[in-house]
């Protein structure tokens, strides 16, 4: 018996000391067992610098059992909508997760015993890397099906819907990338941020020299994130270091990244009238718009307006209006003083009056509430 299976021998033996734990004991011990039996590639985990016996994050778990439902619910009561559906019914389904909520990340870990499937219902708006630990997931995009196994990892953009099958054993640490984040780790080298609305994908061999700064880095998070006492990593200072040092080094390995990001914000020719009218918004965001108003500028009908300006952009020209002005005041936000400004006021600036669906298409695209923005203002 290992010194791990010695220890796990111990906490079966103090919970079952318990009966008000006889469902959790049951529970880590169908976990435990189900773990024991998948071995984790040794490459990658030598990669991350991760314990080869031990999953990390063992702290952070939000369900572990076979109820699938309910694992779908505890992830989207703290992230986007999700769903888990089990492809197999022998052996016994079993899904574990387990989930940090950073500063402008989340760090997550998954795993499935049987062959199972992932989907989300509506376009997420985050960036998301999964890296498989064991086993190997299955993505279906509209350019067809990509299988991702370790040492390889597979990059999704904001704008994505998932449709992921996954093998049976299948682990895998998911970092994902909130709007606001992907803007501080990578907006250096990009002009202006509006998230892509077509998506795309990268494969990724975190095995690669290029890589080495961020995997050992995301090892160290893991590992400082499972440490006892950290009740609050997002106030840590240790963890938020982390945190940035971890994707500031993944956008410097990774150019791939804003290149794709940039080629994804066109998805299709842009032709004179709507880059015109993509000017005229830019230069006159500050005033109350209208589509008549747009209509006139490009001397067209509003029918042919909006297909013209769809092609280019993959929305129409007030729905580009409005992420204009979020970005725009997103600027301010970040650039006011937290004691001497308030968030309606500066909304109200941009011609966002109704406080409550402002705040909700503001963190639908930044991934945090203005709030948050105004305290991170210089």
């Amino acid at each position: 018996m290992t010194a791990i299976d010695t220890v796990r021998v111990a906490k079966y033996c103090i919970m079952l000391s318990n009966p008000n734990n006889k469902l959790m004991s049951l529970q880590a011990r169908t976990a435990d067992a189900l773990l024991s039996r998948v071995r984790l590639d040794k490459k990658i985990v030598a990669t991350l610098g991760l314990d080869p016996e031990k999953l990390p994050l063992e702290d952070n778990c939000i369900y572990k059992g076979s109820d699938f439902a309910r694992a779908s619910a505890a992830v989207s009561s703290i992230s986007e909508p999700r769903t888990f559906e089990a492809l197999a019914n022998e052996p016994t389904p079993f899904i574990e997760l387990r989930r940090a909520r950073l500063k402008y990340s989340e760090i997550g870990l998954t795993f499935n015993n049987v062959e199972t499937r992932m989907r989300t219902p509506a376009r997420i708006n985050y960036y998301s890397l999964a890296i498989p630990l064991s086993g190997s997931q299955l993505i279906i995009t509209e350019s067809g099906k990509v299988r991702t196994k370790p040492p390889f990892a597979r990059l999704s953009s904001a704008g994505s819907v998932y449709d992921i099958w996954r093998s049976a054993n299948y682990v895998a640490i998911v970092a994902s990338l909130s709007a606001a984040g992907f803007e501080r780790f990578v907006g250096d080298k990009i002009d202006f941020l509006i998230p892509p609305e077509k998506s795309f994908s990268l494969m990724l061999d975190l095995s690669g020299e290029q890589f080495s700064v961020f995997a050992s880095i995301l090892g160290a998070l893991c590992k400082a994130l499972g440490e006892r006492g950290c009740e609050s990593p997002q106030r840590d200072t240790v963890i938020t270091r982390l945190e940035e040092a971890m994707w500031f080094a993944f956008a410097d390995a990774c150019p791939e990244l804003y290149r794709e990001y940039k080629q994804a914000r066109r998805t299709g020719p842009v032709s004179a009238v709507a880059r015109r009218v993509t000017s005229y918004i830019e230069d006159n965001v500050h005033r109350d718009l209208t589509l008549t108003d747009l209509v006139e500028v490009s001397g067209m009908s509003a029918r042919t307006l909006y297909s013209s300006f769809s092609r280019a952009h993959g929305i129409g020209p007030m729905a580009y209006l409005k992420r204009v002005k979020l970005c725009r005041c997103r600027e301010d936000l970040l650039a006011a003083s937290p004691e001497g400004e308030y968030v309606g006021d500066i909304a109200a600036n941009w011609g966002f009056y109704h406080l409550s669906s402002f705040a909700r298409d503001y963190r639908r695209e930044f991934g945090e509430l203005p709030s948050e923005s105004l305290k991170r203002g210089d």
